[in-house]
C-alpha cells in the first residue's frame, strides 16, 4: 500500500515562505504517520511544560492569599483553571465530549499503531483489549449516570489542553508498540495484569454507580457499601486500571506519566473532596472507620 511522502527539504523551503518552491513535492521519504508517532511525547512535553510554567506564574499572582491556602487547594484551582478557562473566550465545549473522544478512540488508536508498526504480538492485542475495552467501559458509564463535573462547558483552549493532556495516557501503548519487548513475558505476568485491571474497573464503577445513586436520592455523606472501607474507591480503581496498563507496557516512561498524574489531579481532587464532606456530620467517625485509599478492616 502507496502512502503520501513529504519531501523534508520541500517542507523546510516551504516553511521560510520563498512560494516558488513551496510546492510540496511527494516523494520518497518516511511516512507522516510514523514521524506523527515519533514526535507525540515531545508534544505531551511542551503541554506538561505549559502546565508547569502556568502553575509557577499562578502562585506567584497573590503570594498571601496562596500562602494562606493548603497547597491542594491552589493546585486544584490551577487545574480548574487549565481545564475550563484556559485562553479565556466563550465556554461552548462540553468537557464530557473531549473525554469521551478520548477515551471512545483508545481502541481505533491502538489498532492503528498495530498496523503502522506492524506488531501484531500478544502484548500489542492484551494491551488493545485492556486499554480499548476500558474506553468503551467509560463511554457506557458517561451514558448511564453521568457525571456531573464532565457536563460543564469549557474554552476551546481548555479543550484542546484537555485532549493533549489526556493524549499522555496513549504515550504507554505507543511505547509497546513502537519498540517492543525483546523477550515475551510469562503467562503469569499477563494474569497479574489482567486481574488488576479486572479489579480496577470493578471498583471504579461499581463506585461511581453506587455515587450517583445514592447522591441522587440521600444527598450526604457516603459510608456504606463500596465506600464503608475506602473513602475514595473510584479513585483507587481508575488508579489500578492505568498501573495494568503502564505493566504491560513494559516501559518505565509509563510509571511517571502515570505518578505525574496521580500528583498533580488525583491527590488534590481527592483532597478537595474531604475537604468539602468534612462538614457532614459524622465525618470524624467515618475516618476511623475507611482508609483514604486502602481498607480498614
Amino acid at each position: 500500500m502507496n502512502h503520501y511522502m513529504v519531501n523534508p527539504s520541500c517542507l523546510a523551503v516551504f516553511l521560510s515562505g520563498d512560494e516558488s518552491s513551496a510546492a510540496l513535492n511527494l516523494t520518497s521519504g518516511p511516512t507522516i504517520i510514523p514521524i506523527i508517532l515519533n514526535e507525540f511525547p515531545k508534544f505531551v512535553g511542551i503541554l506538561t511544560s505549559v502546565y508547569i510554567f502556568r502553575m509557577a506564574k499562578f502562585y506567584t499572582m497573590d503570594t498571601e492569599q496562596v500562602i494562606a491556602k493548603p497547597w491542594y487547594v491552589t493546585l486544584h484551582q490551577l487545574a480548574d483553571y487549565l481545564i475550563h478557562q484556559l485562553g479565556g473566550g466563550k465556554q461552548t465545549v462540553k468537557l464530557s465530549n473531549i473525554i469521551n473522544l478520548h477515551k471512545g478512540g483508545t481502541l481505533l488508536f491502538v489498532l492503528v499503531l498495530m498496523y503502522v508498526y506492524h506488531n501484531f504480538s500478544l502484548d500489542a492485542w492484551i494491551y488493545l483489549a485492556l486499554h480499548g475495552s476500558y474506553g468503551i467501559c467509560w463511554v457506557l458509564k458517561h451514558l448511564f449516570f453521568r457525571d456531573k463535573r464532565w457536563e460543564r462547558k469549557v474554552t476551546w483552549g481548555s479543550a484542546i489542553f484537555t485532549w493533549f493532556f489526556l493524549a499522555s495516557y496513549w504515550v504507554a501503548p505507543w511505547l509497546l508498540i513502537s519498540d517492543p519487548p525483546l523477550e515475551a513475558a510469562d503467562s503469569g505476568f499477563y494474569a497479574s495484569g489482567i486481574m488488576l485491571y479486572v479489579l480496577g474497573l470493578f471498583l471504579m464503577i461499581g463506585a461511581d454507580g453506587q455515587k450517583h445513586f445514592t447522591l441522587k436520592f440521600h444527598p450526604g455523606l457516603i459510608t456504606t457499601g463500596m465506600y464503608s472501607s475506602i473513602r475514595h474507591p473510584n479513585y483507587l480503581g481508575e488508579m489500578l486500571v492505568y498501573a495494568s496498563f503502564a505493566l504491560i507496557s513494559r516501559h518505565w516512561i509509563s510509571w511517571v506519566i502515570l505518578v505525574v498524574w496521580w500528583a498533580l489531579f488525583f491527590l488534590p481532587n481527592m483532597l478537595m473532596i474531604e475537604r468539602s464532606v468534612s462538614r457532614y456530620p459524622g465525618w470524624k467517625a467515618y475516618t476511623r472507620q475507611a482508609g483514604f485509599l486502602w481498607p480498614k478492616w
